[in-house]
């Protein structure tokens, strides 16, 4: 089931049953709106192949980051010998003398040297040979690829839309309402809160940690911020805990944009630039605990 975005939907399906499709697009909206869902039901369509089994069939590729075999870390990039691999394999005729799909998700994270392969492939690209590209930020994507593609922008969804849908999947109107609310407008984060009680709870639990950390006096602040930066877990593990941890104060913050009077709104927008500078400064491996205390002090 497709959430929000119908008229995307409705286009797409409908030239994907026509085989009307152009040879590359651009799906772009943050995460978990639905674009690797639309981009695999095309995919499905094309290949007369269930959705569920599209990684099973010879004409279908995907590409996305790999995780570094020493570390364990996702790469930064996603690297020039992944793009030739694609190459490589759509110089080939389509094994069943249809449609070649690829998908790309996180098409911003190609570096100069494999944006410049793909670069290639979508110049001269074969007849049936069909190209997604997944992003949330377009502005990344190297401009000569960003000009091939036809690019489509999907918006967040209304909750009582994402609501309706969670009850007619029999999910309880109580909870059905609450995932709604945290959802944000994703329909897919809808979904794996509603199907994983223990996700929902992490969320419950840390909308809440951040209300009282955006009006607790500062040494409240400063014992909330110990507490989570004691929480045991490896460095790695702990870094992307707590860069999930911060795009949900990210939201949080957006949604009192929405609800919020003219100085509040002002005061969230600086905020969500605090919290991106702080994200930012946890990429650059400076300690975790001292970005979130002068984000602490910045209230």
């Amino acid at each position: 089931m497709f959430i929000g975005n119908q008229e995307i939907f409705e286009y797409f399906n409908q030239a994907a049953l026509q085989k009307t499709l152009n040879q590359a697009y651009g799906f772009v909206g943050v995460a978990q709106l639905g674009k690797r869902t639309l981009a695999e039901t095309i995919a499905a369509t094309l290949l007369g192949q269930e959705r569920a089994k599209l990684n099973l069939h010879p004409d279908f590729y995907s590409i996305e980051r790999l995780a570094d075999e020493k570390t364990g870390k996702i790469k930064k990039d996603i690297t020039v010998g992944q793009a030739r691999e694609i190459k490589a394999k759509l110089q080939n005729r389509s094994w069943l003398s249809g449609y070649q799909v690829v998908i790309i998700d996180e098409a911003e994270c190609f570096n100069e040297e494999s944006a410049n392969s793909l670069l290639k492939l979508l110049e001269e690209p074969g007849q049936k040979n069909v190209f997604f590209l997944l992003s949330e930020d377009e502005s990344k994507i190297i401009p000569t690829v960003h000009s091939r593609c036809q690019w489509w922008h999907f918006n967040t969804v209304p909750k009582v839309e994402i609501e309706k849908v969670l009850r007619d999947r029999d999910v309880e109107g109580g909870l059905a309402h609450e995932v709604a609310e945290l959802s944000w407008g994703r329909p897919g984060r809808a979904i794996t809160l509603a199907e994983n009680p223990e996700k929902l709870l992490q969320t419950r639990e840390e909308v809440s940690r951040y209300k009282k950390l955006r009006t607790a006096p500062i040494y409240e602040r400063f014992k909330i911020i110990e507490n989570l930066a004691g929480e045991k877990k490896s460095a790695a593990q702990g870094k992307d805990e707590l860069d999930d941890i911060l795009q949900i104060w990210t939201t949080v913050e957006a949604e009192n944009i929405m609800s919020g009077q003219l100085a509040a709104r002002a005061r969230s927008v600086q905020v969500i630039d605090r919290l991106a500078r702080l994200r930012g400064y946890l990429r650059q491996n400076i300690h975790p605990r001292l970005a979130l205390e002068e984000f602490c002090l910045s209230f």
